[in-house]
């Protein structure tokens, strides 16, 4: 349902020309679909699929004190990060809540976080709880972002903006080149499970890559297909996999908590590792062809063990596939389960979570 006061992003114009289903999340007026959900997600996995992405929070931290803003602000550790790495970290507050999940990357004259769009605003007031807030600009509001996905990525971004040189670009690293005149921001890096890129930059700058893609064979895909292809390849999503309250452990994430280094919330992290792990989040591949959702129950014989974070109809399996937190006595690959899909328990098989994308 969209909202009267929904932000539209500096995309939506060229976004519009494909006639897309608008939908409201997280404040922003966003493509949900284009063509249809299956046809986007296979177009992604077989070429080479466009994101807008202008809704996620564009943060910057410069000046005096900004390297050591960021160590205590992030999880992990930033200190050994050389020019253009990029790597996924958490913010956690005083009391180990876990505020939102990012990806940080150290540019030469400043750092910059990109965040969810549904926590931008808490991880904003965060910054400013801590007192750097003279050190941040909020630059999500006048730049846009969008993300190419796709194993033909590389060659379709080369072919359109042959001076980001896009096949020879490391993964997780960002640079900077320009196009028509005009520097825009990118990195191999994505939410989908295979290649691609994203790019910021102006409005213009951007909505210029986009049709110059578009023209070249690229499909636009909506929130819908993002939403399968990140759960195909088994990635968490704040709100869904990830809440405040997690274990990142549990979750498979704990390699973005360096418990050796100062940082806001570390006591109570370390608590929860000390905890140890009750949970694991799995995959699992249904046997029939209902979906399972999110809060969904997962029983173990005739045993509760957990329940569904998120689920979705996998194209590629032509099978429903979810990611759920189970006990961890029920989270050995290969274990049959079953999920109460409305009523009704389908059976399921767990597998490890870099299995649910099958590859060729």
């Amino acid at each position: 349902m969209l909202q009267d006061t929904a932000r539209t992003t500096p995309l939506a114009d060229v976004a519009a020309k494909d006639g897309p289903t608008w939908v409201d999340f997280a404040g922003w007026r966003m493509p949900v679909q284009f063509e249809g959900i299956v046809a986007e997600h296979m177009a992604v996995r077989r070429r080479a699929g466009l994101f807008d992405i202008s809704h996620m929070g564009r943060l910057v931290l410069r000046g005096r004190g900004a390297d050591e803003a960021v160590e205590q602000l992030l999880t992990r550790r930033t200190g050994t990060m050389t020019a253009s790495a990029i790597r996924y970290s958490f913010v956690v507050d005083s009391q180990g809540n876990i505020l939102d999940d990012v990806m940080v990357a150290r540019r030469r004259d400043a750092w910059q976080l990109i965040v969810n769009a549904v926590n931008r605003e808490r991880v904003v007031a965060h910054i400013q709880r801590l007192g750097y807030g003279d050190l941040l600009q909020d630059i999500t509001f006048e730049t846009a972002m969008m993300a190419i996905q796709g194993p033909a990525s590389a060659a379709l971004l080369d072919l359109v903006w042959p001076e980001a040189d896009a096949q020879t670009r490391r993964r997780y690293h960002l640079w900077s080149v320009p196009r028509n005149g005009e520097v825009m921001c990118g990195s191999r890096s994505g939410y989908t499970g295979g290649d691609g890129y994203e790019i910021h930059g102006s409005p213009e700058a951007v909505a210029s890559l986009w049709t110059a893609l578009r023209e070249a064979g690229a499909a636009a895909c909506g929130l819908g297909s993002r939403d399968s292809l990140r759960n195909e390849a088994a990635l968490p999503l704040y709100g869904h996999e990830l809440r405040e309250s997690s274990s990142p452990w549990e979750l498979g994430l704990g390699y973005s908590i360096n418990l050796d280094k100062e940082f806001v919330g570390r006591d109570e992290m370390r608590r929860r590792y000390d905890t140890g792990i009750s949970r694991k989040r799995v995959g699992l591949v249904l046997t029939g062809r209902r979906i399972a959702r999110e809060n969904m129950p997962v029983y173990d014989g005739d045993v509760e063990t957990g329940c569904v974070t998120s689920g979705t109809w996998s194209p590629l399996r032509e099978a429903p596939i979810a990611q759920a937190m189970l006990e961890a006595s029920s989270a050995s690959a290969g274990r049959t389960v079953a999920v109460d899909v409305r009523g009704r328990r389908e059976q399921a098989t767990v597998v490890e979570l870099g299995q649910l994308l099958p590859r060729a």
